[in-house]
């Protein structure tokens, strides 16, 4: 079902490696994922640009960015434009990118039972080595249903019916159509051993497009 769209998204999703010089030979380092919503600019997890995923600690200072089709050239650098604790939303802009490519938002909202899919680079890692970090990226495709819309504090946030893999904060979740209907930001366990069961949650395309509008992001060109 999500072939064809695996292959046309992929070009506006990307890793990410945050990180920050905490001593002349330390490095302290993130990852995650992120997509372009309009050229040069990305939409990820706001919790992915902070050190140990803590808004108590500052963002990290620098962010590269490699585009799944470039996995293996060198990375492009990104700056934080904003972010946002609550909607756990942040910005990234690349000044000149490689690439004008980007996914469209969904203008409708999901539908429960809504075949679903993600795209992005959970479970990457990042090794130190003489010639710096090693950021290592394999590109993982994940399908789900769409089981829920919530409402939890002031936030709207839709519910996923299976597990996501371990680093998939800041993957797009799109429909059918390919058009992006929400970001993952976390799962949920609920119960022990052989009665845990998981859930996923993503922040809905309507709360990013709000988001972006408020920073000055052409939606004309995301839509």
């Amino acid at each position: 079902m999500f072939t064809k769209i695996c292959l046309e998204n992929r070009e506006a999703i990307y890793g990410l490696l945050s990180r920050r010089n905490t001593a002349p030979d330390q490095v302290s380092s993130s990852t995650g994922s992120a997509f372009a919503v309009a050229p040069g600019i990305l939409v990820t997890a706001a919790h992915c640009v902070f050190d140990q995923s803590d808004p108590a600690h500052p963002p990290f200072s620098d962010f590269l960015v490699i585009r799944a089709p470039d996995v293996g050239r060198p990375h492009e650098v990104a700056s934080l434009v904003a972010f946002d604790e609550g909607t756990d939303l942040a910005i990234l802009k690349i000044s000149s990118p490689r690439s004008q490519a980007f996914l469209r938002l969904a203008d409708r909202p999901a539908f429960v039972g809504e075949h679903c899919g993600a795209l992005g680079f959970p479970l990457s890692g990042v090794e130190a080595t003489p010639s710096g970090l090693l950021h290592t990226l394999i590109e993982r495709f994940q399908s789900a249903a769409v089981c829920a819309c919530l409402t939890e504090g002031t936030q709207t946030l839709y519910e996923t019916d299976s597990p996501m893999y371990p680093g998939s904060s800041g993957c797009p979740g799109f429909l059918p159509d390919g058009t992006v209907f929400g970001m993952h930001n976390r799962s949920l366990l609920h119960g022990r051993d052989s009665h845990r069961t998981c859930i996923s949650r993503w922040v809905p395309a309507a709360t990013i497009r709000k988001y972006l509008t408020a920073h000055d992001v052409l939606l004309s060109e995301a839509a």
